[in-house]
Parts: C-alpha cells; sequence; structure tokens
C-alpha cells in the first residue's frame, strides 16, 4: 500500500509540474505579443526552467514506475515456481469460466436469431 501512496505522490507531483509549465507557457504567449524585452526574457527562462524541472520529474517517476514492474514480476515469476499447480488450477479455473460464459453468449444469441 505505501508504493501506492508513494506513485500518487509523485503522479500529483508531475501534474504540479506541469500545470507550472502550462502556465509558464501562457505567460510567455502573453508577453510575446509585446516588444521583446524584460518580460518575455522573464517568461522564457521560467518556462524553461518549469521544462527542465517536469522533464525531471518524469523521467524520475519513470524509473521508479519501471522499478516497482520488475519487482512485482519477480514476485509473481517467484511465486509461480514455489506453486505450479496452484497457478496451473487457476488458469484451469479461468479457461472454464470464459468457455462457459462464451457458450452461454451464444446459445442467447442463437435463440434469438430464429
Amino acid at each position: 500500500m505505501r508504493d501506492i501512496e508513494k506513485i500518487t505522490r509523485n503522479l500529483d507531483k508531475l501534474a504540479g509540474e506541469l500545470k507550472t509549465t502550462l502556465n509558464d507557457a501562457e505567460e510567455l504567449l502573453k508577453a510575446s505579443g509585446k516588444p521583446i524585452g524584460g518580460a518575455l526574457r522573464e517568461a522564457r527562462a521560467g518556462f524553461v526552467s518549469s521544462l527542465k524541472s517536469a522533464r525531471k520529474e518524469a523521467i524520475e517517476l519513470q524509473r521508479e514506475t519501471i522499478g516497482k514492474v520488475k519487482d512485482a514480476a519477480h514476485s509473481s515469476d517467484k511465486y509461480v515456481r514455489n506453486h505450479p499447480w496452484n497457478v496451473a488450477g487457476a488458469g484451469v479455473c479461468a479457461g472454464l469460466l470464459v468457455g462457459w460464459l462464451i457458450s452461454r453468449g451464444n446459445h442467447g444469441a442463437g435463440s434469438s436469431a430464429r
């Protein structure tokens, strides 16, 4: 559960960075209608800074997410290796359930077409 909270915080942080970047872009657009001067330079510098920060956050989030996916894959692999019959049984049950649902759907469709 703690990992989910961490990912959520990171996503919120990234969303905040994106919002800041969009605000800076808006300011840049507003300033670009004026003669080139201090306002445009400041807006452009803020935009570039926000963009770099957002990019850095996105890269960090990507690294963390990849790490979590690798951990989950490793845990799944370990479970499957330690409990192969449980996994096989679950697969058989899932297959039977899907087959049963499909066959029920075909009978219902066939009877209404008559």
